[in-house]
């Protein structure tokens, strides 16, 4: 009894662990939902973002600390107002929304080089940011906003002590100023003990976030409340799952006892994602990709098109051309065979837009039927669906 007594109470030491070659692919979705009323009048509208993202680890210190960089496989923003839905954002069809130049700029140059490269130490701190894309200005500060929101969306910082369960601990403030109004968040983190979830034996942390602001002029009222929960691998050294809400109420004296209240909920959850083409189905499926296919035929929007254009599959990567266009367009493929139809997605590198589609693989007969939205059958009649049938090159 004594000494299950004294294995019980032995504290937790959490770290990251960081490996140089090491990636780990995340989803993050942020949802706020802001509603303001003021004058007689009210507004409410909700913002969606979801995003696709990895960290590669370049290389790792002795110390624990590692050079890391965000990669950006896909971002979508949806705004939502009333019964209306806006698609925003969708890096996959950059053209697809109306966005300026400017900014279809900016996300190609992201999807190419990385969106930052960050350093962080065992404990889970921040210590440096650099943004990888030359952009300056408000482009610069929503690079910045995104690694923050959607890449370090929960901020979990470890204590330098070993844990009990019970036991709390506070993590570095961190500030934000945006559009002249300076916030402060602050962390309290407790710790839970270990849980079982989806099978694994994970590590439990409560989280409670607050924010302040330092600058109150024409401010009435400031306040916030939240909580979260994180699921931390201590084995693998890293976040597997995260969920929290922010709670925000701000009152604006407009002069002549009017005041405008707005209240902020920000719900965020962060979780691993299986690295795409990973599976056994995916692998043996890309294995029977390799190589050249010629397009036997081609079927868009209901009728049948003549074209000379061939596939090439090289690894993860896919180039298709058409005859007396050496170049063609590159793309990097992602399939899913355990889905019905299989799936095939295909960003092109220009970043004009995404090919979603379903496949059928038979011996040396491909095929390929889709455009920006996912079909879910082999017929090419829906606008701008296009299906086309390939045989295998023979070496």
């Amino acid at each position: 009894m004594h000494l299950a007594s004294a294995v019980a109470q032995t504290p937790t030491t959490l770290r990251y662990q960081f490996k140089a070659g090491d990636d780990v692919y995340y989803t993050s979705i942020v949802k706020t939902t802001v509603k303001g009323t003021g004058k007689g009048q009210s507004t409410s509208f909700e913002i969606v973002a979801t995003l696709d993202w990895r960290l590669k680890v370049l290389e790792a210190g002795k110390n624990g600390d590692a050079t890391i960089v965000y990669t950006v496989d896909r971002f979508q923003m949806m705004g939502i107002e009333g019964m209306r839905k806006k698609q925003i954002m969708d890096t996959n069809n950059l053209h697809a929304n109306g966005n300026s130049e400017s900014e279809l700029t900016m996300w190609k140059a992201v999807k190419k080089s990385g969106l930052a490269r960050v350093i962080k130490d065992p404990l889970g701190r921040t210590t440096a940011v650099k943004i990888l894309v030359d952009v300056k200005g408000k482009e610069k500060e929503a690079l910045e906003d995104v690694v923050r929101g959607q890449c370090d969306p929960i901020l979990l910082v470890f204590s330098e002590q070993g844990l009990s369960k019970g036991q709390n601990w506070k993590g570095p403030p961190v500030g934000f100023d945006r559009d002249g109004i300076k916030t402060t968040l602050e962390q309290t983190f407790v710790y839970q003990g270990s849980v079982t979830l989806d099978g694994k034996n994970l590590e439990k942390v409560e989280i409670w976030p607050t924010l302040t602001s330092s600058d109150m002029k024409g401010i009435a009222k400031f306040k916030s409340d939240g909580k979260g929960i994180a699921f931390f691998d201590k084995g693998a050294g890293r976040l597997v799952e995260a969920n929290q809400t922010i709670n925000l109420t701000v009152e604006v004296d407009l002069g002549d006892g009017q005041t405008r209240t707005t209240t902020v909920r920000h719900e965020t959850t962060l979780k691993l994602r299986t690295p795409p083409n990973s599976g056994v189905a995916a692998k043996r499926d890309m294995e029977k990709l390799q190589g050249i296919w010629i397009v036997t035929a081609i079927t868009e929007n209901g009728k049948k098109m003549e074209g000379e254009i061939r596939m090439e599959f090289k690894g993860d990567k896919v180039t298709m051309s058409e005859k007396g266009e050496p170049r063609g367009r590159k793309g990097t493929y992602t399939i899913d065979p355990e889905k019905s139809p299989a799936t095939i997605d295909i960003p092109f590198e220009d970043g004009e837009d995404t090919l979603s589609a379903i496949y059928q693989l038979k011996g040396d007969e491909l095929k390929i039927c889709g455009g920006e939205i996912r079909p879910n059958s082999f017929e090419a009649t829906a606008n701008n669906t296009v299906l086309i049938t390939l045989k295998r090159q023979k070496p």
